[in-house]
């Protein structure tokens, strides 16, 4: 796709399991893979019937001595690459923070590996604080990934 689409051609929805199963098959196993529907929320923009982004969060519960407290983690946020650079991200993760706030989770996280630049930078841009750190990843957790923590508080 070489022209900017209109941003009122995407229609987003909240996946069910059968959405899902879709987006594995036809799209992107991993992305279809690390989908939360009952544990979590995902947000897909379609254009069409073509399924062109998403945010999958899950739910996850604080350690003692605060887990009546749970917070949202990002797990995958993903836009094909043509359409890309519009601000699509950015609607995901408003979109994401609003499902929170609906479900009185105050805080919303995700990582990011230092190779990207623009995504770092759009965490910050939206209001996300920023934490150094290294990760170990890899089939075999294994390999050692520089990158950030993001997080944010909603209220």
């Amino acid at each position: 796709m070489n022209n900017p689409i209109d941003l009122i051609e995407i229609k987003y929805v909240v996946a069910d399991l059968k959405l899902k199963e879709s987006i594995t098959s036809n799209w992107n196993k991993v992305v279809g893979n690390r989908m939360h529907i009952e544990d979590g929320v995902s947000i897909v923009g379609m254009h069409g019937d073509e399924p062109i982004s998403i945010i999958s969060v899950y739910w996850k519960q604080w350690i003692e001595p605060l887990e009546q407290y749970c917070d949202g983690y990002i797990d995958i946020i993903e836009v094909k690459p043509e359409y890309r650079r519009q601000g699509i991200a950015k609607f995901l993760i408003e979109a994401a923070e609003k499902e929170c706030r609906a479900r009185n989770i105050s805080q919303i996280r995700a990582w990011s590996s230092d190779d990207k630049i623009e995504a770092i930078n759009m965490w910050k841009k939206l209001g996300y604080g920023m934490c150094p750190a290294r990760i170990l990843s890899g089939y075999q957790q294994d390999e050692l990934v520089n990158g950030y923590y993001v997080v944010k508080t909603l209220f």
